[in-house]
């Protein structure tokens, strides 16, 4: 029942594709300090040469010097957004080179006439030199990271072209961050007065994982309705965002939690610009939202109650 659940979440939240796409929520690594990695922030040897404009272009041109044994970040331009935690979820344009100068990828590239599209990933979910490379840049930022394959693929490499032990050479260009473990805007909200129906109870403090329970003769909808229990104090949400939020579900059938993103302490993240998601777009950071989706017969899941907690919101490009 709990993968029948979680299957529908895409239709619940209308395109909330974070948790929809993996069929479950991804417990992420917490960073550890074991295995900080150490960043030379003032490399004195020979670098790459660099060209292009901040967001538009970047050309990494080979270099005949010797690979550095740490990995280095060198800001090429500063910005003057907010500092960028180990744990945020950054958006970037970013192109990868061998040192040898051979390109394996390039965000650049992609966006056809529209131009370069930034990609947002998650700084616990990439390689140790990207993680502690791009913490402690900034918002604004072009960096050039090198990362010696220690803290790359090391010996498995990736790819027909990352053969093993190879040195990467990287230029990113920060346009925003977000840190997915901050649910502040969450205890600012203030109760709307909604009420739910009959049977249905949702307790617990704003910022925390709530606590939802559904009596037997509760009288739930038939059609998927959206109840906003609290109004956060942020920004309203637009369609062309990234938006973070915390989702409880609970499994009527079951009469329990199937899942939720608070056991992991980081908030899910759509995949792209959320769109328009009832419920969710036009919303204010900081809000708590109740979905009441129906049993289903023809995809044959069952009802569940869905509690999405609106935590941030980042641009898309």
């Amino acid at each position: 029942m709990k993968k029948k659940i979680i299957a529908t979440v895409a239709a619940a939240l209308l395109a909330v594709t974070g948790l929809a796409a993996c069929g479950e929520i991804k417990e992420e690594k917490p960073a550890d300090a074991k295995e900080t990695v150490k960043v030379d922030r003032d490399y004195k040897g020979e670098l790459p040469a660099v060209e292009g404009e901040w967001g538009k272009t970047a050309t990494i041109k080979k270099v005949d010097a010797q690979e550095p044994t740490t990995v280095v970040a060198k800001t090429l331009k500063k910005g003057d957004g907010p500092e960028v935690t180990p744990t945020d979820t950054v958006l970037a344009h970013y192109v990868g080179t061998l040192w040898d100068g051979t390109v394996f990828d390039s965000s650049f590239a992609r966006g056809g006439e529209a131009g370069p599209t930034p990609i947002s990933f998650s700084l616990q979910q990439v390689i140790p030199g990207w993680t502690y490379g791009l913490a402690g840049q900034h918002v604004g930022d072009r960096v050039q990271l090198v990362i010696p394959s220690e803290w790359g693929y090391g010996d498995q490499g990736q790819g027909d072209v990352i053969k093993p032990g190879s040195t990467l050479v990287f230029v990113v260009d920060i346009v925003a961050a977000y840190d997915p473990t901050n649910v502040s805007a969450l205890t600012e909200a203030a109760a709307t007065g909604e009420t739910l129906p009959s049977g249905v109870t949702i307790s617990g403090d704003l910022g925390a994982e709530p606590k939802i329970e559904v009596a037997a003769d509760a009288k739930l909808p038939t059609d998927q309705t959206f109840t906003v229990l609290a109004k956060g104090t942020g920004k309203e949400i637009t369609a062309d965002e990234i938006v973070f939020y915390h989702v409880t579900i609970y499994d009527v059938e079951g009469k329990a939690i199937a899942q939720s993103s608070w056991k992991n302490g980081t908030a899910v993240g759509t995949r792209g610009p959320v769109g328009e998601v009832p419920g969710v777009t036009s919303q204010t950071v900081g809000s708590r939202v109740v979905v009441f989706n129906p049993a289903n017969a023809e995809t044959k899941t069952g009802a569940a109650v869905f509690v999405v907690d609106i935590t941030g919101s980042m641009p898309s490009k």
